[in-house]
């Protein structure tokens, strides 16, 4: 005789429902139990966190120009300055303010690779699909 477990599951003797830990709560424990994950958890959430606060973390604006500065080295070479701890290219402009606002364009197309690779709900594949109309 087999026994449907529903809602009042538990309510009948030998049929208590057994706490299975869901697929998210699985990933994540299996994420913090593993060093490398933990370690790549860590520099995502640093990358995410620097696109969002780009505007604040970065000490000039990356598309400022000053061509009097230009090919300034880094600080910790002969001739460079804390005030463009990175150096400039050859506009002027400052590196390390071009490196944090450039992660705001990384995480976007990152993301929107996720979703081009695996956002859709057909069954065929929509790197096929848009192979087909390149074609």
């Amino acid at each position: 005789m087999s026994v449907l477990l529903n809602d009042r599951a538990g309510d009948i003797p030998g049929t208590e429902r057994t706490k299975r830990p869901g697929a998210r709560r699985r990933l994540t424990r299996q994420l913090f139990k593993s060093k490398t994950g933990t370690i790549g958890l860590v520099i995502v959430v640093i990358v995410i966190l620097t696109a969002i606060l780009a505007s604040i973390l970065s000490p000039h604006d990356p598309k400022h120009t000053e061509v009097s500065k230009r090919f300034t080295p880094p600080m910790w070479m002969e001739g460079g300055s804390a005030q463009h701890p990175l150096g400039t290219d050859n506009l002027g402009r400052d590196e390390l303010s071009r490196i944090i606002h450039g992660s705001k364009v990384s995480l976007m197309v990152g993301i929107g690779a996720v979703v081009l690779a695996g956002g859709h709900r057909n069954r065929v594949r929509l790197d096929r699909r848009i192979l087909r109309r390149l074609d």
